[in-house]
């Protein structure tokens, strides 16, 4: 699954979602045009993860929790990092500074 098949998935489940470069979208709850209570579904390698604002990077262990997934952060205040309940209901992986460096490093080599 690459980023435009996502981007059809989340738009056909209902959450407005915006392209930002080649890897990466934008989602969140939409508010006279804006998109509020947003973070990134990204995806590298076959791999996706969801980063917020905190920022916090998870990686998702398959494409099939995604719309699980969104559909539990839109029902939040804030994203600023998720949950414990909704990390461990789809396995989702909290990627520690290191990691997080990495992948905004090949998301910078990406752009």
């Amino acid at each position: 699954m690459d980023i435009t098949d996502l981007v059809q998935l989340l738009k056909k489940n209902g959450f407005p979602v915006r392209l930002r470069g080649r890897v990466q979208i934008v989602v969140g709850s939409e508010v006279c045009g804006s998109l509020v209570k947003s973070y990134w579904v990204t995806v590298l390698s076959q791999v996706c993860y969801i980063v917020t604002w905190a920022p916090r990077a998870y990686q998702i262990p398959h494409f099939d929790y995604l719309v699980q997934v969104c559909e539990q952060l839109a029902q939040l205040e804030s994203v600023d990092e998720l949950p414990p309940d909704v990390v461990s209901a789809h396995g989702l992986t909290l990627l520690d500074d290191a990691a997080m460096e990495s992948l905004f490093e090949e998301l910078g080599r990406i752009k």
